[in-house]
C-alpha cells in the first residue's frame, strides 16, 4: 500500500462509514481506494450494494473488486485524487450558481425519478422519535453532560438565549398539521449522505457521490438534501475546530472560524433558493431534517469526541430555533 496523501487522511479523520482506507495501484496501474471494516461491516456492505446497483450513473464512483472474508469486509473504488470536495471548492467560490444547478439537476436526474413509496404520519413519527429524541437519549446516557442540556428549557450561547429540547417537544405536539403536510413526501432511492465532504467534483464541475448511507426509513428528496444544510447551515464539518467555552449556568461562549462560516452561508442563501425553485421544499421542513441528521450523529460524537460534544450540541441546538413551523 502507499502513503496516505492529503485527501486520505481527511477521509480518514472523518471516519467514513466506520472504515479503514488506504491506495495502491492495481495490475492495470488503476489507482484505487480500498475501504475495509471489521466493526460495521454490514454497513459498509450495504454501501457498496448501493454503489453497484448505481454503476450505470456517471456521478457514481466507479467500483471493483470486494471480499467478505474472516469477519472482514472491504470494496475497491476508483480514486479521484485531481477532484476536490463541495466543501473546499465553496471556500473558493461561494456564488457559483451554475454549480450549484448542475449539482441539483444531477441529484435529480439520477436519484429523484423513480418513487419507491410514500411516507405517512405514522412513519415520519417513528422516524422523529427514535432519530431525534431517541438519538439524543442516546447521547445523554453516553456523556452526563447532555443528559443536563437535554433537561434545560433555556440554553444561552453567545449572550442569546435559544429554547431547549423540552419546549421544542412541547411546541412539536402543537403542530401536527405540519407534520402532517410533510409527511406525505415520495421516497427515492436517495444517496442518504450528501455532506459537502462527499460531493467531489473537478475541475469542468463533473460531480461524483461517495458515501452513500441506504438506511433510511423516510427516504424523500427533503432528507437527501437536509444533509446540505447540515454543512453548511448546521456547520458540522467545522465543529471539530470551533471552540466553546462554558460561562454560566446552561451559558456557552461558542467560536467558529468566521471567514468560512460567511462563505458557507452566503452558499446556502443561493442553494436554498434554487431548491425551493426546483423542488417546492420549504425551509423550514429541510431545517427540521437537518436537525434530525444532527441527532443522529450525536451519539457517535458523543463517544468519539467527547471534548468537543458541547459544540456539536449548541449547533443542534441553534439549529433547533430556525425551525418556525410555517405554512406557505
Amino acid at each position: 500500500m502507499n502513503n496516505k496523501n492529503d485527501l486520505i487522511r481527511d477521509f480518514a479523520s472523518r471516519g467514513v462509514s466506520g472504515a479503514n482506507l488506504d491506495t495502491y495501484i492495481s495490475e492495470n496501474g488503476i489507482k484505487l481506494l480500498r475501504k475495509s471494516s471489521t466493526s460495521d461491516i454490514f454497513k459498509l456492505i450495504d454501501q457498496f450494494k448501493w454503489l453497484e446497483r448505481h454503476q450505470h450513473l456517471k456521478c457514481i464512483p466507479k467500483i471493483y473488486q470486494s471480499n467478505y472474508m474472516n469477519d472482514i469486509f472491504f470494496y475497491d473504488m476508483k480514486f479521484y485524487h485531481s477532484y476536490e470536495s463541495l466543501n473546499q471548492r465553496v471556500l473558493k467560490n461561494p456564488r457559483d450558481l451554475t454549480l450549484i444547478k448542475n449539482l441539483l439537476n444531477c441529484l435529480d436526474s439520477s436519484f429523484y425519478g423513480q418513487k419507491s413509496s410514500f411516507s405517512n404520519m405514522h412513519s415520519l413519527q417513528s422516524y422523529i422519535d427514535k432519530k431525534l429524541f431517541g438519538k439524543l437519549k442516546q447521547a445523554g446516557e453516553i456523556n452526563k453532560k447532555i443528559a443536563e442540556l437535554n433537561e434545560s428549557s433555556f440554553i444561552f450561547i453567545n449572550e442569546e438565549k435559544y429554547e431547549g429540547i423540552p419546549l421544542f417537544e412541547n411546541r412539536l405536539k402543537n403542530v401536527k398539521d405540519w407534520l402532517e403536510s410533510i409527511s406525505k413526501r415520495e421516497n427515492f432511492s436517495i444517496h442518504g449522505d450528501l455532506t459537502a465532504e462527499n460531493i467531489l467534483l473537478d475541475n469542468s464541475n463533473h460531480l461524483i457521490f461517495i458515501d452513500p448511507n441506504p438506511d433510511n426509513s423516510i427516504s424523500s428528496i427533503s432528507v437527501d438534501l437536509a444533509k446540505l444544510y447540515q454543512s453548511f447551515l448546521g456547520l458540522y464539518e467545522l465543529c471539530s475546530d470551533a471552540e466553546s467555552k462554558r460561562v454560566g449556568p446552561n451559558n456557552y461562549h461558542l467560536s467558529f472560524d468566521q471567514k468560512k462560516v460567511t462563505k458557507y452561508h452566503e452558499f446556502l442563501s443561493h442553494l436554498e433558493a434554487l431548491i425551493e425553485t426546483k423542488f417546492n421544499i420549504q425551509r423550514d421542513e429541510l431545517i427540521f431534517h437537518c436537525l434530525i441528521h444532527f441527532c443522529r450523529l450525536l451519539p457517535y460524537q458523543a463517544k468519539m469526541n467527547p471534548n468537543k460534544i458541547e459544540v456539536y450540541y449548541l449547533q443542534l441546538i441553534k439549529i433547533m430555533n430556525q425551525i418556525e413551523f410555517k405554512f406557505e
